[in-house]
């Protein structure tokens, strides 16, 4: 920047003077004009003096030589003519040297011209010359700036050739690397291609060579399973009769099962009839009227009775799954078949029953539990153990069918 406002201050003053000396130039060439006017004039001036002097000289002599001859009556024309040859000799050369001095004023203006001209063409030609040099000064300031900025590109394109040449070399290496890395997978490839086309023809060879060997296994397995199918059918027809034979067991379990409830119920009605008629003994027995032996038969009573109130306290509810269920019994009957006897008849009765000993059996609460359990919960539970026994059979059926099926599959698999 300071390098152009110089060049730009130079050029400022360098066409300063150029005007200046434009401007001196044409005031000395108008001066130089003005005197060579001046020159000429003076010299026509003096020219015109000489012959204005000339003419008066001739007229004086004139009239002298008339005023000579009116007063003298003679006059010397010797002497004027002599004055006046004189006279023209001095004008021609007065004459000839106003034509000298036209030629010396010509010479001096043509040598004027001629040196404002060279004067003119000097300075012209040195202020082109200037101008030249700071033309070629600016030029080379610009060369030299651009030669700067050129060397500062050159310098930024090398590095960005150079990082360029260094990605393209990265990028060569890559491409390298897959061209080899496909290069291997081809390779690779028409490798596995060559050995799938030599295990295809191996095949082939295989295929036409075990052809016949597969028909002759594919007519034994055909006949092994005509064998097994036939095997199957006979298992199917025996599942179907085991399945008929324990639906028939089934049936005849049931029929069983009715009979054993119809024997147990007039069982346990006979068994009612019997404890209603102990029950009736006993209420005789306490309708009587109280002797000495009463005091001794409130300990078994209230035996009996606690051992009624433990029952109940004791006995869980009916809905659960215990078996046998809890029997409630009323207050006033015993537990035992002797249990509020009096002491005069219990004891006969005790001997009897020592002397005729008989098996031993489940208490009498243990057997009105039971008994019932039973008339509460006969029909259920029987067609409980009913479904139990036909799902038993059902799944002893359905296990040997699956075991004749499964050792089928087994053999077929074999083959």
């Amino acid at each position: 920047m300071r390098e152009m406002s110089l060049t730009q201050e130079s050029d400022v003053r360098e066409r300063v003077r150029e005007e200046y000396n434009d401007l001196i130039h044409s005031i000395f060439n108008s001066t130089f004009q003005l005197r060579s006017k001046f020159d000429q004039f003076r010299n026509e001036l003096q020219d015109d003096v000489f012959d204005k002097i000339n003419e008066t000289r001739k007229e004086a002599v004139d009239a002298m030589a008339k005023l000579q001859q009116k007063f003298k009556g003679t006059s010397d024309d010797e002497e004027l003519k002599a004055n006046l040859s004189r006279a023209e000799q001095i004008r021609a050369l007065q004459n000839e040297n106003h034509h000298l001095n036209q030629l010396v004023l010509k010479m001096k203006a043509l040598n004027s011209w001629r040196q404002n001209v060279k004067t003119h063409s000097f300075l012209k030609t040195t202020s082109d010359l200037r101008k030249k040099a700071e033309n070629s000064r600016k030029a080379e300031l610009e060369l030299h700036m651009l030669a700067e900025e050129e060397v500062v590109l050159l310098r930024q394109q090398l590095v960005a050739s150079r990082n360029a040449m260094a990605s393209t070399e990265k990028d060569s290496m890559q491409v390298r690397k897959l061209l080899q890395k496909e290069l291997k997978i081809k390779s690779e490839r028409e490798h596995e291609e060559a050995q799938r086309e030599r295990s295809k023809q191996q095949l082939e060879q295989a295929k036409q060579a075990g052809v016949e060997k597969l028909v002759d296994e594919l007519m034994d397995k055909e006949a092994r399973l005509k064998r097994l199918e036939e095997e199957q059918d006979r298992t199917s027809k025996l599942t179907h009769l085991a399945y008929e034979k324990a639906k028939r067991d089934v049936d005849i379990k049931r029929k069983q099962l009715n009979h054993e409830r119809l024997l147990k119920l007039d069982a346990f009605q006979r068994v009612d009839t019997l404890q209603s008629q102990v029950y009736d003994y006993e209420s005789t027995l306490l309708n009587r009227p109280p002797s000495a032996a009463t005091p001794s038969l409130s300990k078994p009573r209230s035996r009996a009775t606690s051992a009624t109130q433990l029952s109940r306290r004791s006995r869980p509810s009916t809905t659960g799954n215990q078996w046998p269920p809890p029997v409630s019994w009323p207050a006033n009957r015993s537990l035992t078949p002797y249990g509020e006897f009096p002491a005069d008849i219990a004891t006969p009765l005790n001997n009897e029953s020592k002397k005729i000993q008989r098996p031993k059996t489940v208490g009498g609460r243990l057997r009105s539990r039971i008994a019932e359990q039973l008339l509460n919960e006969l029909e259920p539970d029987t067609h409980r153990t009913i479904v139990q026994l036909a799902q038993l059979q059902l799944e002893g059926v359905a296990g040997n069918g699956a075991s004749g099926l499964s050792g089928s599959g087994g053999r077929r698999d074999k083959y």
